[in-house]
């Protein structure tokens, strides 16, 4: 058996046991087999982008909307405080350690980003000090503080930047078409409690927009023009004070 049809063999029996076990988690448990289908569309999708997955996975947690869309008031999470940590935690990691995995080209030492990384543990220590416990530092207020570090030292290994402007434009999108939708459904509402705060959609807006303005730059200047002008539409129906 040559080498190639061992792949292929390899392959049916790992869709075969996987199916199996799909099979078995939804006799279960549904929120383990919806769990366990986004992590092989994620694996797919790593496979497929490559080193773009870095971006596109940054940006599409950023503007998930893990809050009520529409609300007066921040309310909690629609997912569990741990799971949304955990997505956000994994968003840079995961693309990180694919790469790594995958990668063939040699990586020079950079005795900066060593200096960072220690920096950036005697942070984690500190807000371990600080919070009291290791289950404290599981909570969205937190968390920030600890991945904005992990995201900056695992960005230094995706040099090219040709994967950000398309995620940063779709990203943009989606963040327009929710907030147009939001808008109609209640029009005299802001928008609520979208990624926590009201003043948060506006900022992401803000931070996805010159991504998406180079990329509609590149394609035509009409491109370009309506998104600076869906951009004032959705900041102004959105009656975040960010705008």
């Amino acid at each position: 058996m040559t080498r190639l049809q061992l792949r292929d063999v390899a392959i049916s029996l790992g869709g075969l046991v996987l199916a199996v076990a799909a099979g078995a988690a939804v006799s279960m448990h549904t929120t383990i087999a919806l769990a366990l289908c986004l992590l092989v569309v994620s694996l797919v999708a790593l496979a497929v982008l490559g080193d773009a997955a870095f971006p596109w996975a940054i940006v599409i947690v950023a503007v998930a909307p893990w809050y009520p869309f529409i609300a007066d008031l921040a309310g909690p999470p629609i997912v569990s405080q741990k799971v949304l940590c955990g997505v956000v935690a994994a968003a840079p990691l995961l693309p990180w350690l694919w790469s790594v995995a995958g990668s063939r080209r040699h990586i020079p030492r950079n005795g900066l980003a060593l200096l960072y990384g220690i920096l950036f543990v005697g942070f984690a220590v500190l807000i371990r000090d600080t919070t009291g416990s290791i289950s404290a530092m599981v909570q969205t207020n937190v968390c920030g503080f600890l991945i904005g570090g992990l995201v900056f030292l695992l960005a230094r290994r995706f040099g090219a930047a040709s994967g950000w402007p398309a995620a940063g434009f779709a990203g943009f999108v989606a963040l327009a078409l929710m907030g147009l939708d939001a808008y109609a459904q209640s029009p005299g509402t802001r928008v609520g409690s979208f990624s926590g705060y009201p003043i948060t959609y506006g900022g992401l807006v803000v931070g996805v927009l010159p991504l998406a303005l180079v990329f509609a730059t590149g394609r035509s200047r009409v491109l370009a023009l309506g998104v600076a002008a869906l951009t004032a539409i959705v900041l102004v129906v959105s009656q975040s004070r960010s705008s």
